[in-house]
């Protein structure tokens, strides 16, 4: 029969107590339920939810809003040029370091320019028999690439460049290798094969003929090619067109005159950090190992050295070191917190408790955002963008959170165990529901103040911060909910065992009387009867690099080049671009002028383009390529010779029928009234200088339209490139970080305020989180600029918004857990009796829940400190190993991340929380 007392009691209870009684008495006694329902949520998950892979995206240009100066542009150059839209280029250099190159290294480099150029035309081919439709456009957009008459053309000259360069190979590969010995590989049989097929479609069926049967005599296995239309999954697809230095336009500026080096440059028609560059980049990485080792035997000792560079290079890199550094961070993390619970609770059903709680977590987490995913590439923009870094911070924040969520509920557990041991063990069932309600409102005001800081990332311009928060967000609460279900259904399951070796008299007596308790009982009774002295000297010691991080917090770099480390493939392609072509640009910053009204003739339109082209030599700009100028070799204060060979070629190149489509629109919309201009600048296209050259051009470019006298006169411009598209992503994110923070900052207040209904207590732990931010911000800057030492050109640019939000949500969770023990306990042993006993009950746990934080924060720097502690253990074994793919701006960030959330544990929640409540208490005293 129900004891009248207990009814009363209830009866007494306001609604939230009795939604919190009715919660737990049903998890606890429909254990079972619980368990099948997770368990089943899992299995179903698993079975409808895509791969992440599969809807993951990524890129950084094509998030930034639409009306952005960059993406007109890209757009422009997209409508206006659609054979020469190249978002981003991919850099071959072959050379020799110790002399010119040898017959030998010719004849490589001729073998990787057919193939490639292969590629290149197959794939041309392709887009051109689906509909001239771009590969990396969705249902819907425009089409933009090959819909004129000399698209077919445009294929056939791929070819027949191929051709030439596989005839130009073989008679290469003669003089270097002696007649008798066998050829390195084979002739490009495939390129005539594709060829008749091509000649076919365009009725020239003689010369297809001819092609099939020069085809069938280099190789009679050709009839089994796979057809063009069957290669819709090719590594190659996005490619659009190669240069190399045969080229009749710039071949003299990719070594046709250089005996050191020779360069291809292949244009693509995808961002320079898309996803899809990374299956390119491993293709022509293997291209690259499999060609060189043909030839090894023929090298004498000294072979042909290749380095491959280009803004696609160095996105590719940082894509392959982001999947990297996912795949370390996981299994780093798992490690790191299943060491963390051994030590803690030397029980294996306590260990394996909570990370059975955030593997499940995590499962269904991921599978509900890949069922909420908008899929890459379908046309449709509905769902979250879901982007691969992403991931990283899922598993640590959840990997971190979780385990804090596990841990402060067991140890209410442990409390009321050893409390009641053998009621307790008698009833595990009671004991969990009435812990569970003591751990309620801590656990969910800890992830509410979590989720609305990252939820409120949803109010950025930039979609990769707009959309990343909210998923992680929603992640959160996934976990928090699992946390506050499956976790007590498990234990309510396991029963007393889940405590073994805890139950054992002598086990239950030791966690009663915990060795630390002494330490935060002479803490806290310090803290309280010395606030003010306590107080100052934490808050000194915390403001002496909260003014370095508050003097220099835009002491960030865009530089993504920096991000990388130096023993990239794309950092070292680059050293070599510098070593042979020192006045060599691969991203120039591309410049489209659009007039009103179309010029009268093409010799008006020449007239035109030269004023322009000679005012846009300002500072930094080292070259100008347009249709007066091919190739950019005259600047203003450089006249034409009449027989030098500059200028014949310049005279040759302005009427090639190649020219006129690179630099002038061939749309009919933009005849004759959009031309384009490609500066070559000094500084690399991703620095700060590079940015204050696109200012200095786009003042001039300014001048030229606003002046009456101009023949551009009421013109428009547009600015394409990898230079304005960094400049633009620097003006959006600045304006998100300055935004984010203060709505986070917001947001947070609020929901204290809320929960804890006390305005200077909400107001100051906001205070204390602020401070940490910005010391944390100080003593990263000092680190790193440490560490990298000259090469230090400052923070990554998404490590202060990250760590803003983060920091100032999850560093949080340690206030609220001691402040909501604080106000529970004074109002049982008064202000002073409830601060000190609230020290000593969380000080362990909330230590704990840090170091776990810190530690899964701690694994995203894995990546720089394996490879550190790899050579410490074994010098030899870390010569031979392979470089690991390290991304500077994750480990910066798990760096800054752990720090500040140590600050947090063992300063913020250890003395400036505790002293501003014993101050408090002296105040009201006193009145």
């Amino acid at each position: 029969m129900p004891n009248p007392a207990q009814s009363r009691k209830v009866l007494d209870l306001s609604p939230f107590e009795k939604f919190k009684l009715l919660a737990a008495r049903t998890i606890t006694n429909y254990w079972g339920w619980v368990l099948g329902f997770w368990v089943c949520a899992v299995v179903v998950l698993r079975l409808v939810a895509p791969s992440w892979n599969s809807i993951a995206q990524d890129g950084d240009f094509k998030f930034l809003p639409g009306d952005l100066p960059s993406r007109i542009g890209q757009q422009w150059l997209e409508e206006g040029f659609p054979d020469h839209r190249a978002r981003s280029q991919l850099v071959i250099v072959l050379a020799n370091r110790k002399q010119p190159l040898r017959k030998i290294d010719l004849a490589l480099s001729y073998d990787l320019a057919r193939q490639l150029m292969h590629k290149t035309a197959v794939v041309s081919f392709y887009r051109q028999l689906r509909g001239t439709k771009s590969t990396h456009k969705s249902a819907g957009e425009p089409v933009g690439a090959m819909e004129d008459d000399d698209a077919w053309e445009n294929v056939r000259t791929l070819f027949d460049s191929c051709i030439a360069l596989d005839q130009k190979w073989f008679e290469a590969v003669r003089k270097a290798i002696p007649p008798e010995s066998e050829l390195p590989a084979d002739r490009l049989a495939d390129a005539h094969w594709y060829r008749a097929e091509l000649l076919s479609r365009m009725e020239l069926t003689n010369e297809a003929e001819a092609d099939r049967q020069t085809a069938l005599l280099l190789d009679p296995s050709v009839e089994k090619l796979p057809r063009i239309e069957e290669l819709e999954n090719d590594p190659w697809l996005h490619a659009l067109d190669l240069w190399t230095w045969e080229d009749d336009v710039v071949g003299s500026k990719l070594g046709s005159k250089n005996a050191n080096a020779k360069m291809l440059l292949m244009q693509l028609e995808s961002e320079f950090i898309a996803v899809s560059n990374i299956a390119l980049i491993q293709a022509l990485d293997e291209l690259i190992s499999s060609t060189k080792a043909r030839y090894e035997k023929h090298f004498e000792g000294n072979p042909t050295e290749i380095g491959t560079s280009g803004s696609a290079a160095v996105g590719g890199d940082m894509l392959r070191a982001s999947a990297f550094a996912v795949q370390q961070t996981e299994w780093v993390t798992v490690l790191m917190i299943l060491l963390i619970l051994a030590i803690v609770y030397r029980g294996p059903l306590l260990v394996a408790i909570p990370l059975f709680t955030i593997g499940l977590s995590l499962v269904v987490s991921l599978s509900v955002i890949a069922l909420l995913a908008e899929v890459p590439d379908s046309g449709v923009r509905s769902g979250f963008r879901v982007f691969s870094t992403t991931r990283i911070f899922i598993v640590v924040l959840l990997f971190g959170a979780g385990t804090d969520f596990c841990l402060f509920f067991l140890a209410r557990c442990r409390e009321a165990l050893t409390e009641n041991p053998k009621a307790n063990r008698r009833n595990v069932q009671r004991m969990v529901a009435s812990s569970w309600r003591g751990v309620l409102n801590a656990l969910t005001l800890s992830a509410l103040t979590t989720m609305i800081g990252l939820g409120l990332m949803y109010f950025s311009k930039f979609e990769k911060f707009q959309h990343s928060g909210p998923i992680i967000a929603i992640c959160l609460g996934i976990t928090l909910v699992v946390c506050l279900t499956f976790t007590p259904a498990l234990i309510c399951a396991l029963g007393h065992r889940a405590f073994w070796p805890l139950l054992s008299p002598k086990n239950l007596q030791r966690a009663g009387h915990r060795p630390m308790d002494w330490f935060w009982k002479r803490l806290a009774e310090v803290v309280v009867r010395r606030p003010i002295p306590t107080f100052a000297v934490c808050l000194l010691l915390l403001l002496i690099p909260a003014v370095q991080g508050w003097v220099h917090r835009g002491w960030i770099t865009y530089d993504f080049t920096h991000e990388l480390d130096s023993n990239s493939p794309s950092r070292r392609g680059t050293a070599m671009i510098v070593r042979y072509f020192p006045t060599s640009d691969a991203s120039p910053l591309t410049v489209m002028v659009s007039r009103n009204e179309p010029f009268e003739n093409e010799k008006a339109l020449r007239a035109a383009i030269d004023p322009l082209r000679e005012a846009l030599y300002v500072d930094g700009v080292l070259g100008v390529r347009t249709l007066t100028d091919p190739l950019g070799d005259f600047p203003p204060d450089r006249r034409m010779a009449l027989f030098g060979q500059d200028s014949w070629r310049r005279r040759l190149l302005e009427g090639h029928k190649r020219t006129q489509k690179l630099f002038v629109a061939t749309q009919p919309t933009f005849v004759r009234r959009m031309v384009r201009l490609d500066l070559i600048i000094a500084p690399n296209p991703f620095s700060t200088e590079a940015e204050d050259v696109l200012a200095r051009v786009r003042e001039k470019m300014s001048q030229i339209v606003q002046s009456p006298d101009s023949e551009w006169h009421g013109a428009e411009f547009a600015f394409a490139g990898t230079t304005p598209g960094i400049h633009d992503l620097k003006v959006v994110t600045q304006a998100d970080q300055r935004r984010i923070q203060l709505l986070v900052a917001l947001g947070v207040w609020a929901v204290l305020f809320l929960m804890l209904r006390r305005v200077w207590v909400s107001g100051y732990l906001i205070f204390t989180v602020l401070l940490s931010y910005l010391t944390t911000l100080g003593l990263t800057q000092w680190f790193f600029q440490w560490c990298y030492q000259d090469e230090f050109v400052g923070l990554d640019w998404k490590v202060p918004l990250f760590l803003f939000v983060i920091l100032v949500a999850v560093g949080q969770d340690y206030n609220v857990y001691l402040t909501t023990r604080v106000i529970e306990e004074q109002k049982k042993h008064g202000p002073i009796g409830g601060l000190i006993r609230a020290l000593v009950l969380t000080g362990g746990i909330i230590t704990s829940c840090g170091v776990v934080m810190a530690a899964t924060f701690l694994s995203m720097t894995s990546g720089a400190i394996i490879p550190k502690l790899q050579q410490l253990a074994s010098p030899w074994l870390a010569t031979q190993s392979e470089p690991f793919p390290i991304l500077r701006g994750i480990v910066e960030l798990g760096f800054a991340l752990a720090l500040g959330v140590l600050i947090d544990t063992f300063l913020v929640r250890t003395i400036l929380v505790p002293s501003m409540f014993a101050i408090q208490t002296r105040i009201q005293k006193r009145i």
